[in-house]
């Protein structure tokens, strides 16, 4: 198996912090839906603000977790704005602007179980879901501290090699390595129980 990183390969967009508000739902989604600006060489930084406070509709719930799929959906009906237009707040507020330019134009890639999301990673980066518990104190290397695998916090993953996961994480950039976590490679934390959202080719 070789590896493969789809950071390294400069389709993904910088980390970003979402602070004390439990929204990694809309910051993996946004991540995924700007790798897909930067696979066709159109960066962009998009508004997890807006997803916060304008999705409800879509089983989300604001600082209180949300649906993937959900979040997703309304990337492709509504569109997302860009984060300097609609800035982040870390709290969920009232709606500002619920449409945008940058909508989702490809099919949804959804990976069940380890093998398949190894395979898919090949072809894509995903959303994933992990339990993150015990990730307040990681710093680096490959980690297996996970005490169990129900999952409790939605996350990126960019990356597969022949001993780890890389995972992008939305706790900031002086967290991990420079944001991003390597997990033991299988079932560690739960990153292979809930389907992974990427996009399809």
């Amino acid at each position: 198996m070789q590896d493969v990183d789809w950071d390294v390969l400069g389709k993904v967009s910088p980390v970003k912090n979402q602070g004390n508000c439990d929204a990694g739902y809309a910051f993996c989604s946004s991540s995924l839906v700007e790798s897909r600006l930067l696979m066709k060489n159109q960066g962009a930084i998009l508004s997890e603000q807006q997803i916060i406070d304008c999705s409800a509709d879509y089983t989300t719930f604001g600082c209180s977790s949300g649906s993937r799929a959900g979040t997703l959906k309304f990337a492709r009906e509504k569109g997302l704005v860009l984060q300097n237009s609609y800035p982040y707040q870390g709290v969920k507020g009232n709606c500002k602007n619920q449409t945008g330019n940058y909508k989702i134009d490809f099919d949804i890639l959804e990976s069940n179980g380890c093998e398949e999301i190894k395979a898919n990673l090949y072809k894509t980066p995903m959303t994933i879901a992990v339990n993150a518990q015990t990730w307040q104190t990681y710093k680096s290397g490959v980690y297996n501290g996970c005490t169990s695998t129900e999952v409790n916090h939605d996350v990126y993953l960019v990356g597969v090699s022949t001993s780890h996961w890389r995972v992008k994480n939305s706790w900031g950039v002086r967290w991990g390595e420079y944001g991003f976590i390597r997990l033991a490679l299988g079932d560690t934390c739960g990153i292979c129980q809930k389907t992974g959202f990427g996009i399809k080719p």
